[in-house]
């Protein structure tokens, strides 16, 4: 297990871990039928079914993905998916997403000093990026929320995020002040 949590559980029928608001870690998990594996994000859940698997929580949602086996994903209004190899999904308080494929290599890369994103939505880049940044970036147009963005930047320069938004996305950075940072529809 790899990441940053809040806490770590462990008793006789479940072994548990919750990551920290906004945390990435990922899992190598072996089978125990008597001793389920779940990980607990933005109110749902994902049980590894003896698997390799990231939990990506953000903004109040969570993005569980699959290198190796199957994972059983329970989001906050009850409704359940299994992914297998290669397939995400995100969940939030709205429910469940429908399931996609992912390039596991990529999706499931934690490189130390780096965001990476593989066609990923905007309000989810934010949320990563204000993991990093001094100071708020807000999305205004709810329209913005799902645009796509693709890349791989350096963690020491979360503005570059910001930068490579502005130039190749119909969105405009408003800067209040050094703290806050508006992103609005061109």
């Amino acid at each position: 297990m790899t990441g940053r949590f809040s806490r770590r559980l462990q008793h006789r029928h479940r072994r548990a871990a919750e990551p920290d608001a906004g945390g990435r870690a990922f899992f190598a998990v072996a089978k125990d039928a008597h001793r389920p594996f779940v990980v607990e994000a933005a109110s749902g859940t994902a049980t590894a079914l003896g698997t390799r698997f990231s939990v990506h929580e953000w903004g109040g949602n969570a993005s569980v993905a699959v290198e190796e086996s199957a994972v059983s994903v329970t989001a906050p209004d009850g409704s359940s998916a299994v992914l297998n190899v290669g397939e995400s999904v995100s969940y939030g308080p709205g429910g469940m997403q429908q399931i996609a494929r992912v390039d596991v290599e990529s999706d499931l890369a934690m490189r130390p000093g780096k965001l990476i994103f593989e066609d990923r939505p905007l309000q989810q880049v934010v949320a990563d990026v204000n993991r990093y940044r001094s100071g708020t970036i807000r999305i205004l147009d709810a329209k913005l929320m799902d645009l796509r963005v693709s890349g791989i930047f350096n963690i020491a320069e979360p503005d570059a995020v910001l930068t490579t938004i502005t130039e190749t996305l119909p969105v405009r950075a408003v800067r209040l002040t050094d703290y806050l940072v508006l992103l609005r529809g061109t």
